[in-house]
């Protein structure tokens, strides 16, 4: 079923648009089918087998997608019905049997384990190929699934038909025209059982329903897309080839930025030069600044200003002269108070005695200090005399504090000369120049600068080579040394400041050379890198190009899975939906024909099939004919059964199957439902042209099918019983059982003077046929019977019944062609006065009673011919 799928979907690619390599890796997938069915996606298997078979076949695998002969799609088929086939070594089947098939109704009966599946299988593989539960179990092989374990042999049945000419011809197996012929009873299990499971899955159900189950899990076991771990889509030798090539990614950037960062560099340097002197070059500036090779400005400020620039003497003439004045001045002051202090010499002696009476107040405050005559007695008081006298002469004291004060600034002033004097004279000498030194007479010490020192240095003033006019000339020349000590000073911090901008300038210049260098070596360095990698991993190269090939066709692998999956998973979602279009009404009118029994209002108005990915199976009721309900959420289990049933029917009539094969409706279908099965099957027009073959284990079913066919149709129809193997485990198949309608089984027993078994099938037969005759009456008249039941638990009488049916007949309101044979036929077996023999052998025929009289066989002939005519009639 997987590989007939499969081979469905390669057909409808054919059709399609698709690339070369698409048809080469579907090619691929058909010639390695049967190694790759059983891998998944654990641990990527299945795409592991495929990247391999791929890369070996790719390019030398045809582009035609092989496929079933499409003829097979027609819908139009070569046979009528089956003829016979032969089976051995198959299955069950270890010796021969050949079954002659031939009619339009087939039934074979047997218990489970007697062999009905091993024959069904051998009609499964003989129009089909193969067989669908070798596939669900994993077989490797359908031969191997089929042989016989028993006599360890396979032979292939032989099946014949009948031709539209109604010859006999070998079949050749043929999926796509046969596939609908057969309904599996596990398929209808599954589907019941996954409704309550998967309701939001509905299409899957009906791939369930189809036995689509092994062909979605084939498809699910394709990986959407080939995983770069187990196909190389890059290159070993490419990616290691990449690697070290991108170890090169700075040295390429290095070397294409070259121009641009020298031309940075260059710049950088021109805007230092300019910046230093507008116009200047860089190469000017770097030798104007100089090196060790060739000194430059900053070698010649170094050179000027490594020499040691000495103090200043810091006299002044002015200062010279000031303190000259100064002591002029002072010198003049303190010649004047002596003078004054002087002429007034006398009157110090009254100040002197004036003082020591006041000092003798304290030891004799009431008497004379001299004459030591108490105050009271004296002319005048002496103390107070003295402190009169003190007070006109405190004029002396001031006088004698201005010479104290002259002689000190004196002193001051004369050290303040000395100090001068004696930096001068020490200039003078440290210059190597005597000739200030030996005119000028300068103490020894501080301590000797008297004003008679002074005095001397002044007395020549103003004759030529005197010693003060030496010092003023002296003083003159310290003071131009010092000017041009400051001149040098001012020159030094000029250069010392231009030395410092030139050593900043020839620090910018130094990094400009270090980034300038560096760059050029970093360029070098790439440069060789570059070109030392092409000789160095030549082989590498060379090994990386040879495998572009491989990659190439890897990647042209990986796009046509990816579309070969993708166009697969669609064909797979689209199925159910393509098996079940056009289905709806006939699935309608089979499952109202299986719930006949049901109330009308519960009858199927309408019915929505499935028919894309997500959508529901949808009912609406004859009660509701607008509303639709989810059929799986709302039916019972019985009726999705039949709901399985009758989409599996829909499709064998769609498809204008020539036949159909039931396998086992009794497990498939509950008993509520049978009889509708049964009646729409055999009883209505939906299957008139068709072969019907159909298996049962349940004898009541099979009974009941025969007599639904009537004496006539079930005469026609071939029937086969599989009978319990005796402890050899060989089937054992009877090709004339006992035939199960009661009307044929009467006349047989009849036939072979077996009169009371006749009476007993007879009696069933009646009760069988005065229900279809019931119907009968009410299709052509008034089926509204009057019955009379002796207590509640009493079940209706069947003579009571048959009255009433009779009466019903011979009414004017019912109108059949037949009505005169019916009522006649009724009329034997009830009899005139409604005592007759014919029924109360009816009645006697199926009870044990010892010792009775022989039965009239005459009058068991005619219950027989009544009950005949009976079955023909009411069947029309």
């Amino acid at each position: 079923m997987v590989l007939r799928e499969f081979y469905r979907y390669l057909a409808e690619l054919d059709n399609m648009e698709c690339s070369d390599d698409v048809q080469r890796i579907s090619n691929i997938i058909l010639r390695h089918f049967d190694e790759l069915l059983p891998l998944g996606t654990a641990l990527s298997q299945r795409s592991k087998e495929i990247i391999k078979f791929a890369q070996n076949e790719f390019l030398a695998t045809d582009l035609a997608i092989t496929v079933v002969d499409k003829s097979g799609s027609s819908t139009e088929f070569p046979i009528k019905r089956i003829g016979s086939i032969e089976i051995e070594s198959f299955r069950g089947f270890s010796k021969k049997e050949i079954f002659d098939l031939d009619s339009s109704v087939v039934l074979l009966y047997g218990p489970n384990g007697s062999g009905k599946s091993s024959f069904c299988e051998a009609l499964e593989f003989s129009l089909l190929g193969t067989i669908e539960e070798a596939e669900v179990k994993r077989f490797s092989s359908t031969s191997i699934y089929a042989k016989n374990l028993r006599t360890n042999k396979f032979a292939p049945p032989k099946l014949s038909a009948i031709d539209e000419y109604e010859n006999l011809v070998p079949v050749t197996p043929n999926d796509e025209k046969y596939r609908f012929c057969f309904v599996e009873k596990n398929r209808i299990d599954d589907f019941s059982r996954l409704a309550a499971k998967l309701p939001a899955h509905q299409s899957k159900l009906i791939g369930t329903l189809f036995g689509l189950e092994g062909f979605d899990t084939f498809v699910k076991g394709f990986s959407s897309e080939l995983d770069p771990k187990y196909i190389d889509l890059e290159g070993k030798k490419a990616h290691q080839l990449q690697e070290k090539q991108n170890s090169l990614l700075v040295d390429k950037q290095i070397v294409a930025s070259e121009k641009i960062e020298l031309l940075q560099l260059a710049k950088e340097e021109d805007e230092t030069a300019n910046n230093f002197q507008a116009g200047m070059a860089f190469s000017e500036l770097v030798a104007y600044l100089g090196s060790e090779e060739n000194p430059g400005q900053i070698h010649e400020l170094e050179k000027a200003t490594e020499s040691k620039i000495p103090s200043k003497i810091g006299i002044k003439l002015s200062s010279l002269y000031e303190i000259d004045d100064l002591l002029c001045d002072n010198h003049a002051e303190l010649k004047s108070s002596e003078s004054e202090l002087e002429a007034q010499r006398s009157q110090l002696s009254f100040r002197n005695l004036f003082n020591a009476v006041n000092e003798l107040r304290l030891e004799n405050p009431k008497t004379c200090p001299a004459c030591l005559t108490p105050l009271q007695k004296v002319v005048a008081n002496p103390y107070h005399r003295a402190e009169q006298g003190l007070a006109e002469l405190a004029h002396l004291s001031e006088i004698e504090q201005k010479i104290c004060d002259a002689k000190k600034a004196e002193h001051e002033f004369l050290l303040r000369l000395f100090r001068i004097l004696k930096l001068a004279l020490d200039f003078d000498i440290s210059s190597n120049d005597n000739k200030f030194s030996k005119v000028i007479n300068l103490p020894n010490s501080e301590d000797e600068a008297k004003a008679e020192w002074w005095l001397d240095l002044k007395m020549n003033s103003g004759i030529e080579s005197s010693e003060w006019d030496n010092i003023i000339e002296l003083v003159k020349q310290i003071e131009l040394y010092d000017a041009d000590i400051m001149n040098n000073e001012i020159k030094r911090t000029g250069q010392l400041e231009e030395l410092k901008k030139l050593r900043r300038v020839k620090e910018t210049v130094i990094r400009h050379d270090e980034a300038r260098k560096k760059k050029v070596e970093s360029i070098i360095k790439s440069k060789t890198a570059i070109a030392r990698f092409e000789s160095d991993n030549q082989e590498l190269i060379a090994e990386a190009e040879s495998e572009k090939t491989d990659i190439a066709l890897n990647k042209r692998i990986v796009v046509a899975y990816k579309i070969f999956v993708d166009t697969l998973n669609k064909y797979r979602e689209n199925l159910p939906s393509q098996l079940v279009a056009d289905l709806g009404e006939k699935v309608k009118e089979l499952y109202n024909g299986f719930n006949r029994a049901d109330s009308a209002s519960d009858f199927l108005a309408d019915i929505r099939l499935p028919l894309s990915s997500g959508s529901k199976i949808e009912i609406a009721f004859a009660s509701e004919p607008s509303r639709f309900y989810d059929a799986l959420h709302l039916l019972s289990e019985g009726h999705i059964r039949c709901l399985g049933l009758s989409i599996l029917l829909a499709k064998n009539i769609k498809q204008n199957c020539p036949f159909l094969i039931f396998d086992d409706p009794v497990n498939a279908i509950d008993d509520e439902h049978r009889e509708g099965i049964r009646r729409t099957i055999f009883e209505d027009t939906l299957f008139t042209n068709k072969q019907i073959i159909l298996t049962c284990h349940g004898e009541e079913f099979f009974k009941d099918v025969q007599n639904l066919l009537g004496a006539e149709r079930s005469a026609s129809t071939t029937t086969y019983a599989f009978l319990p193997h005796c402890g050899d485990n060989q089937i054992k198949v009877d090709s004339s059982p006992i035939p199960r309608n009661y009307v044929i089984a009467a006349r047989r027993h009849y036939s072979n003077g077996e009169i009371r078994d006749a009476l007993a099938n007879s009696r069933r037969a009646l009760e069988f046929l005065t229900s279809q005759t019931w119907r009968f009456v009410a299709k052509h008249g008034d089926g509204n019977l009057t019955l009379r039941f002796r207590d509640p638990k009493a079940k209706e009488e069947l003579r009571n019944i048959t009255e009433q049916l009779k009466s019903k007949i011979d009414k004017p309101d019912f109108s059949h062609c037949k009505k005169l044979e019916l009522s006649s036929a009724l009329s034997l077996l009830l009899g005139i006065d409604g005592n007759s023999q014919e029924w109360r052998y009816l009645n006697k025929g199926t009870h044990e009673e010892e010792d009775r009289e022989e039965f009239s066989r005459s009058a068991v002939d005619t219950i027989v011919k009544a009950l005949e005519v009976l079955d023909s009639i009411v069947r029309i």
